[in-house]
């Protein structure tokens, strides 16, 4: 085996150090930020701090990454250009519009110590400050749990700061959940009047609590609104518009919601919905198609308004919220959205081939009633099971059971492959059904992508790994015939978190689930893993060392990791052609692969191609290049003895290959029959397979394409000539075809060297 370990510069992150020279001059009635602009840095007066973990403590100005590619789930430290919770927990990050300001905290950045920080020249002329913000919690794989408190201080260099009470009064982020509240604050006469600088800042309150990855935690749409600076009446209103509504025929959406205030008024304030939409001071009831909001002495407060769209209408939906008080200037609030057909009643096995947002309505028995989470349950009926997941857990009922028959309205909609039940609008438990426990359905490690949503039983099962499971972690097992399933321990709150990983064989049950195209096995309940009656420890003494490359210096999260390996016919189980033990090699290779932690691995000589799936690490998928083999033409492979080929093994979490790009070059250079004079090229048929991918390291996208080698074997003269042929052939089409792409070749060469005749090994 050898190991090429590739780092490419994937991207360039522009850094913004954040030294904050400069502030915010107020004028008007409010000040907003909406951080749409931050890709070209911070607005002025904004700061990104470290080290503030006190009052007293100023911090240290930190740099922020601009670039709008870091994804909510990247586990970089720092600070970052996200796009905005507002586009919901399954929006198209990529290309939103709405940006919001943001960190990732880990052991070494901002934990504890992160803050983001505002600084205002003064505050000379103006009174009553109110302030509203966005506090968004992005990744929901995130167990560990940060709370915030928001503060003030005056002057150019403050020795201390002040707590603010605010609603909610307790700011968390983390815990496994995607939030994205609304934070009111009521300043009162705190900053009436200042003539020296005034900071605000949030910062974290202490460390995190908990054990796993740490949030990522952003603000939005800043809001600050005040008087006295002007003499007119004034409506303010916290944004222009509010996007996205989805729901269907004669059922009412989810709410959004926006601020509203006044200043210097002469009457009260009057929202008017329109049609088909209605407004509320609150979030569950009260809606009406108009609110009068009192002023008292000529202000009203900042209120945060519902608004949701009634859905008696079909069809895309515009419509605009008005905000009027005599002799002021009347503001507007655009809403957007669509109205989609009514809920069709649905098997669980028909809703998942509905398209995203379309309403349904299934029945079933409840499988997972909150074990992975509060947020997700699971619900199976005859023909299927399906996840069912809610950001509003006041949906549930609070005295359901596992194997109470449940109906659940809600739209279909795809979280990292997985079809499931967003937001329903509806779950209650069907009256006068008897609570009944689902019976798991046994299956083979091989069969969980049949049953994906199901509850099932892995019986005969082996951990490759000791120790004790830790939450939101993947291992490894293999049944007592070797075949191979990923068993997730999903959440701290999970039973078997940090207890001991079994070393005797055991029977599994759980929930099948899929993540990013892999499948996996989810335990439940404490009894879902019991000692199985036959015991078959699993049989393998790998013990892979790792070896130091003195040159790398760059962390493995910052860098896209390569490794190429020939497993010496790899699945084939004809006598002679590899090790005579193939269940013994198949364990081996899933061992060494789980230390590699590579992005991309070049694999060659793979005969089974299932029994490679069966073996790769958690988070991993494959391609393989499988019409090209070794006299693919003359000696087609048979059950009994496949052909060697060519495969790639990629971690899904940093790759996602381009399909239609993943495939044999120099397919036209040679003709492959038996009597052709060049069906030798290559091997004979054994082409270079291009493997074309998006990779994402450290937040940033790049594409590459690589080549993937297995030269022909020999070291005479007619083989050497062969070879030296094969790769001018290949290099003249890579310089015709990809002269500027980015391109990786880790190549195979059966231990020959291509420009010298000496062999090797």
């Amino acid at each position: 085996m050898r190991k090429i370990l590739i780092h490419l510069f994937v991207g360039v992150f522009f850094l913004q150090l954040n030294a904050q020279t400069t502030s915010v001059t107020l004028s008007g009635t409010q000040y907003l930020e909406n951080f749409n602009n931050i890709g070209a840095g911070l607005s002025l007066g904004w700061g990104t701090k470290t080290g503030v973990t006190s009052n007293t403590a100023l911090g240290t100005d930190a740099a922020l990454t601009t670039a709008s590619t870091t994804l909510w789930n990247s586990t970089s430290g720092r600070f970052n250009n996200y796009a905005s919770g507002n586009i919901g927990a399954t929006g198209d990050q990529n290309s939103a519009t709405d940006r919001a300001l943001g960190v990732r905290q880990t052991g070494a950045v901002g934990d504890p110590g992160a803050a983001f920080v505002v600084k205002l020249a003064n505050t000379t002329g103006f009174s009553d400050f109110q302030l509203s913000f966005k506090l968004q919690s992005l990744d929901a794989t995130s167990v560990r749990s940060v709370n915030w408190v928001l503060e003030y201080a005056t002057g150019e260099t403050p020795t201390a700061f002040t707590a603010l009470n605010t609603t909610p009064a307790t700011l968390t982020t983390g815990g496994s959940t995607f939030s994205n509240a609304t934070v009111n604050a009521n300043l009162g006469a705190a900053l009436n009047n200042i003539s020296s600088p005034v900071w605000i800042r949030l910062r974290t309150a202490a460390a995190s609590t908990g054990s796993g990855n740490r949030p990522t935690t952003a603000i939005d749409d800043f809001i600050l609104t005040f008087s006295g600076a002007s003499a007119s009446p004034t409506i303010n209103v916290s944004m222009d518009s509010l996007k996205n509504y989805r729901t269907s025929l004669n059922t009412v959406s989810a709410p959004l919601s926006y601020i509203v205030s006044g200043s210097k008024l002469t009457n009260d304030i009057l929202i008017k919905a329109p049609f088909d939409a209605e407004v509320s001071l609150t979030n569950t009831s009260g809606y009406a198609d108009s609110l009068i909001l009192a002023q008292t002495s000529g202000s009203v407060s900042s209120k945060t308004i519902f608004a949701r769209l009634k859905g008696g209408t079909q069809g895309n939906f515009t419509g605009i919220i008005t905000h009027t008080s005599a002799g002021a200037p009347t503001k507007n609030v655009i809403m957007t959205g669509v109205i989609n057909p009514a809920a069709v009643v649905s098997t669980v096995v028909d809703a998942k081939k509905l398209p995203d947002g379309r309403a349904v309505i299934i029945s079933g028995r409840l499988t997972v009633k909150g074990e992975f989470g509060g947020r997700l349950v699971y619900v199976q009926d005859s023909t299927g099971g399906m996840s069912v997941f809610s950001n509003n857990l006041a949906v549930y009922p609070t005295t359901w059971q596992i194997g109470d028959s449940v109906q659940v309205t809600g739209d279909m909609g795809t979280f990292n492959g997985k079809r499931q039940v967003i937001d329903p609008t509806s779950v209650k438990i069907i009256d006068g059904q008897v609570n009944k426990l689902v019976v798991p359905k046994t299956i083979l490690p091989d069969k969980l992508g049949e049953n994906e949503g199901l509850l099932v039983t892995l019986d005969n099962m082996n951990f490759t790994t000791s120790g004790n499971f830790a939450a939101n972690t993947n291992y490894q097992a293999a049944n007592c015939g070797s075949s191979f399933a990923t068993i997730r321990i999903n959440n701290s709150a999970n039973p078997f978190a940090a207890k001991p990983i079994p070393t005797v064989t055991q029977n599994i049950t759980g929930i099948v689930e899929v993540f990013n195209g892999n499948f996996q096995l989810m335990p439940r309940l404490a009894t879902d893993m019991v000692a199985a009656a036959q015991n078959c420890p699993l049989i393998t003494t790998c013990n892979p060392q790792a070896v130091l490359i003195p040159e790398n210096s760059t962390p493995s999260n910052q860098s896209l990791d390569v490794v190429t390996w020939n497993i010496e016919w790899f699945g084939n189980t004809k006598t002679g052609n590899g090790p005579a033990n193939d269940t013994l090699q198949q364990a081996n290779a899933s061992c060494v692969m789980s230390k590699f932690n590579a992005d991309l691995v070049a694999l060659v000589e793979i005969c089974d191609t299932a029994a490679l799936g069966k073996s790769l690490p958690k988070g991993y998928k494959y391609k393989c290049s499988t019409q090209f083999y070794s006299h693919f033409y003359d000696i087609p492979e048979t059950a009994a003895d496949p052909a060697q080929k060519v495969c790639v093994a990629y971690n899904a979490t940093t790759v996602v290959p381009i399909d239609t790009a993943c495939r044999a070059i120099l397919t036209d250079k040679a003709v492959y029959t038996v009597n052709s004079p060049t069906n030798n090229f290559w091997a004979s048929g054994r082409l270079p397979y291009m493997f074309t991918a998006n990779t994402v390291i450290d937040g940033t996208s790049r594409r590459v394409r690589m080549i993937v080698l297995h030269a022909k074997a020999g070291s005479d003269t007619i083989d050497y000539n062969r070879r030296l042929n094969d790769v001018k052939a290949l290099k003249t089409e890579l310089d015709a075809k990809y002269p500027t792409d980015n391109l990786i070749m880790p190549a195979i060469l059966t231990t020959i060297w291509i420009l010298r005749l000496q062999s090797v090994g």
